[in-house]
C-alpha cells in the first residue's frame, strides 16, 4: 500500500510538472534510526508464525519498530506529511498497545469455508490476531480491505494516514522544482513546497 501511494504521487507529480529526480534532494535526518525501525520489524517477522510467544514479545516487536519509526519522523517533522505518518503510526500503536501487542485483523471478508484456516494461521502469528467483539479500539484495527492484482490485503485506518503521508511527502518533491515558462523560456522555480 504504501510503496504503490508513493508509485502514485511519483506519476501524479510529473503530470502536474514535476520531477521525479527531485526525490534526490529530499533532506532526511537520522536515517539510522528509520533504518533501524525497518530492520527491526524485518528481523521480528522472520519468527511470525511461529507459534504463540509471551505477550511482552509481542509487545517488543510490534512497538519497537514504531517507536524508531516516530522518533525518526520527530527528527524529520518539517518534512511534507510526517504528521500524517506518525497520525497514522501512533494510531497503530494504540490499537495494537491496548491488546496484547498484536493488532486484530477482521475475518469478515473471509470466505466461510476458509475462516477456520484464517483464525488459525492469526493464532500463531507473533504481530497479529483475529479481531474479536468489544476489543479496545477495534475501529482502528485492521478492519478495511483492498484488492490488487487478485491479492486481497487488510489495512486499518493509521496505515490509510501513513499511505497519505507517504503520497503527500513524494508528490509534494516531485512537484518541488516544476518546470515553469517565463517571457519564453523555460525555467525551474521553487514553490516552496519542499521540506
Amino acid at each position: 500500500m504504501f510503496l504503490l501511494s508513493g508509485l502514485l504521487a511519483v506519476l501524479l507529480g510529473s503530470a502536474f510538472g514535476g520531477q521525479p529526480r527531485n526525490l534526490g534532494k529530499i533532506s532526511f535526518s537520522g536515517y539510522w534510526v528509520l533504518v533501524v525501525s525497518l530492520c527491526s520489524r524485518g528481523l521480528f517477522g522472520m519468527f511470525d508464525g511461529a507459534g504463540p510467544k509471551p505477550p511482552y514479545v509481542s509487545f517488543v516487536a510490534s512497538l519497537l519498530p514504531a517507536v524508531f519509526l516516530l522518533y525518526a519522523l520527530y527528527l524529520n517533522r518539517s518534512l511534507p506529511g510526517s504528521v500524517l505518518t506518525a497520525s497514522g503510526t501512533c494510531m497503530n500503536a494504540s490499537v495494537i498497545a491496548l491488546n496484547g501487542g498484536r493488532m486484530p485483523v477482521s475475518l469478515a471478508y473471509v470466505s466461510p469455508d476458509k475462516i477456520l484456516l484464517h483464525a488459525e494461521k492469526l493464532s500463531k502469528s507473533l504481530t497479529h490476531q483475529a479481531l474479536k467483539p468489544h476489543m479496545p479500539l477495534g475501529f482502528l484495527a485492521d478492519i478495511y480491505k483492498w484488492t490488487l492484482f487478485g491479492k486481497s490485503t487488510m489495512f486499518s485506518l493509521g496505515d490509510a494516514f501513513i499511505a497519505a503521508g507517504v503520497f503527500w511527502l513524494v508528490f509534494v518533491h516531485v512537484r518541488g522544482k516544476a518546470p515553469l515558462v517565463r517571457d519564453g523560456t523555460m525555467e525551474r522555480e521553487n514553490h516552496g513546497l519542499e521540506g
